[in-house]
């Protein structure tokens, strides 16, 4: 009987003492109640440095008329508290790494002696799922909905939903012809920009020109083009339309690039004309 007696007695003091010390996980959704006493000090641990404290009611000397008395440096990782009168309650806002935290205070006769505050686990990264490049099809079907963008705005709308289209007039010279930008399309769910140019001699007669080559420049980054529509020659009596589009970037993710930038399309000249025989490139925009 006497063992069992000095059990439930020590079962009693671990209880008791475990009451007086309390463990939270830091959570900036849930409000931390905790009871304080006029005659103990609580002390409030944290992981961190206390980036700032904000709470009505507080002194620091306890003199000064107030429900609580704060012991507090700043950058400190704790603060400590006792209870000043009867009933005291309160809440005290802690703000640790841009994040706040809400902890509410009250007398009480049974108070917890420490408050210690651990980080909660960290949320596994969960991998990032890179959306398959369009394929040259899909492209095509871009570069005519860039053709045709108006159009599609006034009859078709739901067909442009996630694109931007600003329309420009944006010249590139070089020696033999210069290129006129007109319009810039981003389609962002395939992170794509698609490019309308129209094409201008400068000497009254063809120009050649490598369309395997045609790229665009964005301060100093160059993005080569991934599908171009473009014949390779330049007649002197009109301008002659080309469409190319650029797909990510270089080292194969997102460009996220705006289509409001200042492109300078790059073109390299020819001193023949293409050669014959089939081609991955399409047939010319009429």
């Amino acid at each position: 009987m006497k063992h069992l007696a000095k059990f439930l007695l020590a079962a009693t003091l671990a209880a008791a003492a475990s009451a007086q010390i309390t463990e939270f996980t830091l959570d900036e959704r849930k409000l931390f109640q905790v009871p304080v006493s006029q005659t103990r000090i609580t002390t409030f641990v944290f992981p961190c440095a206390i980036s700032a404290i904000d709470a009505i009611g507080m002194t620091l000397d306890g003199s000064t008329p107030g429900l609580f008395q704060i012991a507090y440096q700043p950058t400190n990782f704790f603060f400590s508290l006792r209870a000043l009168t009867n009933g005291a309650t309160a809440n005290i806002n802690v703000v640790l790494r841009q994040k706040l935290y809400v902890i509410e205070v009250s007398e009480s006769k049974t108070p917890t002696l420490s408050v210690i505050f651990r980080e909660g686990p960290t949320p596994t990264a969960q991998p990032k799922i890179e959306k398959p490049r369009p394929t040259v099809t899909q492209l095509f079907g871009l570069l005519l909905k860039a053709n045709n963008y108006l159009t599609l705005k006034t009859h078709h709308p739901a067909l442009l939903v996630g694109t931007t289209n600003i329309l420009l007039n944006c010249t590139n010279e070089y020696d033999s012809f210069k290129v006129q930008l007109t319009s810039v399309t981003r389609f962002d769910a395939e992170d794509t920009l698609v490019f309308c140019t129209l094409l201008s001699s400068k000497t009254g007669a063809k120009v050649y020109y490598d369309p395997q080559s045609v790229s665009i420049r964005v301060g100093s980054n160059v993005y080569h083009a991934a599908i171009t529509d473009a014949a390779g020659v330049i007649y002197p009596d009109f301008p002659y339309p080309m469409t190319f589009a650029i797909v990510g970037s270089p080292d194969g993710q997102r460009n996220d690039l705006s289509p409001n930038n200042d492109f300078v399309v790059l073109l390299t000249p020819k001193s023949a004309p293409p050669p014959k025989g089939p081609s991955n490139e399409p047939s010319p925009t009429s």
